[in-house]
């Protein structure tokens, strides 16, 4: 029997997505094909939710080598409470050499818009996302075979992405393990007007593979997840969908500012909106850019000072709402609504400048909760700030930027003053 360890420079000791536990599956099905030999889990665990809740595991258990006590375990919850989901909308024809467009000697390269040209119908577009996957398997059976690691590269440089259809991979590579990386996967798509925004997407089928994020929740659970996650004064992402009149889960993401709880009340939540999302010295370089900018395209200083002005370096609004529950999504109890919340998550970020040690301004790249944490502490909103920290600093022992750079901000705007 192979496993993960044979494959990985990291060996995994649990599967935390779904999107894991269909690369294993696959992996297993070119091993018999490629190697002669079969692949197994039953040497790792499977996340609780993902051993009941995805609908991966439910492929998995009849072609997969795994922990029979994890079979069972699944097994039981379908016969209490069937899922009733379509296993035939994942991939599962055989993956050749022919299919890629080009093989160089250290990368595998796909194209779907290869196939489509050559009116080729083994890819279907609706499982697709799945196809990767077993590609990407594929991929690393013949490093295993070749001993070597081979990049597996996607280039549909001429195709905008259809929704979903990069989930699954963006799961493998944002989510879990992190088993997809720049130096085993690379992928080229034409985002010119795109509509659909993969990132949302991948982050919506992970949480549909824990087994949230698959239908309306009701009033009393969008309460109790509220109270539950938050307190008043808490820092939260406020999402609003790109139409405000459709309820669709897949509609885009057309902003996400910082929001403050700022009451949970019995019928509802209020919640206080900061659309700024800049620090003061970082909204004093954004306004000047933009100053600049203007000044390059014919307009002339009086002109573009007409819509920027020195006013708006130091302008920071807010906004407070009232949201029923019935119009909110709280987190992962969120399926169509048209505004939501969510716990601040580590990945993605901002730059902001500041002043460092030396007394020079520099830029900086920030993640999400340190750019939560110093737009708020800079403006001085009033705001849960140590709770924060033990939130999304103290687990990772770390310290905000905004904390570490303080004593350097209060001597700029000393000099400022004088």
């Amino acid at each position: 029997m192979l496993h993960f360890s044979d494959f990985l420079d990291k060996p995994i000791k649990k599967i935390k997505t779904g999107s894991e536990l269909l690369l294993a599956t696959y992996l297993d099905q070119h091993c018999a094909a490629l190697l002669k030999e079969r692949f197994s889990i039953a040497d790792v665990s499977i996340e609780q939710h993902v051993l009941e809740k995805s609908i991966e595991m439910l492929y998995a258990i009849p072609r997969l080598d795994m922990k029979p006590e994890q079979r069972d375990i699944r097994l039981a919850i379908e016969q209490k409470n069937p899922t009733n989901c379509r296993l035939d909308l994942f991939f599962s024809a055989g993956i050749a050499q022919e299919d890629f467009k080009s093989i160089t000697s250290d990368t595998y390269t796909f194209s779907f818009e290869d196939h489509l040209h050559r009116g080729k119908t083994k890819f279907y577009d609706y499982m697709l996302s799945s196809a990767y996957i077993s590609l990407f398997a594929y991929v690393m059976v013949q490093g295993y075979l070749q001993k070597k690691k081979f990049v597996f590269a996607i280039d549909n440089s001429r195709l905008r992405p259809r929704d979903g259809v990069y989930s699954y991979l963006y799961v493998l590579r944002d989510y879990g393990n992190h088993i997809l990386d720049e130096k085993n996967f690379s992928l080229v798509f034409d985002s010119a007007d795109m509509i659909c925004q993969p990132d949302f997407l991948a982050f919506r089928e992970y949480q549909n593979q824990q087994g949230y994020m698959k239908k309306p929740s009701s009033r009393n659970l969008k309460h109790q997840a509220c109270r539950s996650l938050w307190r008043v004064g808490d820092a939260v992402l406020f999402y609003t969908r790109a139409d405000s009149r459709a309820r669709k889960p897949d509609t885009p993401i057309a902003r996400c500012v910082i929001g403050v709880i700022r009451d949970i009340l019995e019928d509802g939540v209020k919640i206080e909106k900061y659309v700024n999302i800049n620090t003061r010295l970082s909204l004093i370089h954004d306004i000047d850019e933009k100053m600049a900018i203007m000044g390059t395209h014919g307009y002339s200083r009086s002109s573009s000072r007409s819509v920027y002005t020195e006013a708006d370096k130091v302008k920071f609004e807010s906004f407070t709402s009232f949201y029923s529950w019935e119009d909110i999504g709280i987190d992962v109890a969120t399926y169509d609504e048209t505004v939501f919340i969510l716990r601040v998550f580590q990945e993605d970020g901002t730059y902001q400048w500041f002043t460092n040690e030396e007394g020079k301004e520099v830029k900086m790249w920030l993640s999400t909760p340190d750019t939560i944490y110093a737009v708020l502490s800079d403006w001085g909103v009033n705001f849960n700030a140590d709770r924060f920290k033990a939130l999304y600093f103290a687990p990772y022992k770390k310290v905000p930027v905004w904390d570490a750079l303080k004593p350097y901000q209060k001597a700029r705007k000393s000099r400022e003053r004088k």
